[in-house]
C-alpha cells in the first residue's frame, strides 16, 4: 500500500479531530440527560428530559462514526473515502465558524490534483 499524500493525511486528521469534538458534545449531552433525570419531578418530567438528549446523542454517535470512519478510510487510501470526505465537508460548511473553516479546507485539499490522482 502506498503512503497517502500530505493533503490526504491532513484531511484524515481533521476528520479525527472533528470526531473528537463530537465526543465532547456527546459527553455534554449525556451530562444534560443525567442532570435532567436527577433533577426531581414526576415520571413524565424525567421522560421528557431524556427524550431530547437521547435523540441528540444518537445523532452525535452517527456523525461521530461517519467522521472517524472517513478519517480511517482516507488514511488507508480507500476510494470511497474521498467522496465521503467531500460530502461530509459540504455538510460541515453549515457549522459556522469551525465547521466552515475545516470543511472548506478539506474541500480545498480534496480537489488538489495530487490528492485527486492518489485516489484514481
Amino acid at each position: 500500500m502506498t503512503e497517502p499524500p500530505k493533503g490526504v493525511k491532513t484531511s484524515a486528521y481533521i476528520f479525527f479531530a472533528y470526531a473528537g469534538l463530537l465526543v465532547l458534545g456527546l459527553c455534554a449531552v449525556i451530562g444534560s440527560a443525567i442532570l435532567g433525570a436527577t433533577s426531581g419531578g414526576n415520571g413524565q418530567d424525567v421522560t421528557a428530559a431524556l427524550i431530547g438528549p437521547g435523540i441528540g446523542g444518537c445523532v452525535l454517535i452517527i456523525f461521530l462514526a461517519l467522521y472517524a470512519g472517513v478519517g480511517y478510510g482516507l488514511l488507508k487510501m480507500m476510494k470511497w473515502a474521498r467522496i465521503a470526505a467531500i460530502v461530509l465537508s459540504v455538510l460541515a460548511l453549515c457549522s459556522f465558524p469551525i465547521g466552515t473553516a475545516l470543511g472548506g479546507y478539506v474541500l480545498y485539499l480534496m480537489f488538489q490534483e495530487e490528492n485527486k490522482q492518489a485516489f484514481a
